[in-house]
């Protein structure tokens, strides 16, 4: 059941919410549906409560649990950084509910993995490595998506890395490559996508600690603040065709974490 609650909430996202806005899951209403005869449970969410930030706009917004179906018009997912943590769960619900997905990451073992965990699943994918910091890479996984489906619905930034170095000692290297991922891989990604799609919606996944700062991972925390800028900044430029938004989860255990 881990990451099920942002499936959920991206689901959502797809469908009803506008462009431009970043939101907290801060209410979960979860539902249990019994798995052979009992013995196992999926999880999954029936409400979502949200606090919504933009502009001169706060308050919180209720998400039905009802999900578009994507299995109606095929909807072709890229997730980013999807095969390990929240990436991986978000990639697996949406070949769940009917999407054709493509999950990457730099691994090929992992990206191998997760393909063949999707088909599983009965979704079409293609299995294609992705390293973020190199635009080139970017490019091919995109040309190679387009060549195989025709078109993209749904991209997802969910790259992770993280360095527990305080203020104080953190050095440039560490600093500029958690940044490298974090940051410029979504500039990268969004940047070399959003050129190939006609609609679609954009979803980066930022963090909860661009506001409640993570002691020791200055560079995270600044990292995942520029997202949520850049996200601001895309939704508005991008709009009314592609609809940028971002999430940002609390903690979360992964292998990340």
């Amino acid at each position: 059941a881990r990451g099920r609650q942002f499936v959920d909430t991206l689901l959502a996202l797809v469908e009803f919410v506008p462009r431009g806005i970043e939101f907290v899951p801060c209410l979960l209403e979860f539902r249990r549906e019994p798995l052979d005869g009992g013995k196992r449970h999926a999880v999954g969410v029936d409400r979502v409560d949200v606090l919504v930030t933009r502009p001169h706009v706060e308050g919180v917004v209720k998400i039905p649990g009802h999900r578009p179906d994507m299995s109606r018009a095929r909807t072709v997912a890229v997730v980013v950084g999807g095969t390990s943590g929240i990436g991986e769960a978000i990639a697996l619900g949406f070949a769940t509910e009917g999407a054709d997905v493509v999950a990457t990451s730099r691994s090929a073992d992992k990206t191998a993995a997760t393909t063949e965990a999707i088909r599983e699943l009965g979704a079409k994918t293609i299995e294609q490595t992705c390293d973020v910091t190199d635009r080139g890479s970017i490019t091919t996984l995109r040309d190679a998506v387009l060549d195989e489906f025709g078109h993209v619905d749904v991209l997802v930034n969910s790259q992770g890395v993280i360095s527990r170095q305080a203020v104080l000692d953190i050095d440039e290297e560490s600093w500029d490559h958690v940044h490298d991922i974090l940051l410029d891989g979504v500039y990268r990604s969004v940047q070399t996508f959003a050129r190939k799609m006609d609609t679609g919606s954009i979803i980066n996944i930022a963090s909860l600690a661009s506001h409640l700062a993570i002691p020791n991972a200055p560079a995270y925390t600044s990292a995942k603040a520029g997202v949520n800028g850049f996200t601001r900044a895309a939704s508005k430029e991008l709009a009314p065709d592609i609809r940028v938004n971002a999430i940002e989860p609390g903690f979360v255990i992964t292998a990340l974490n």
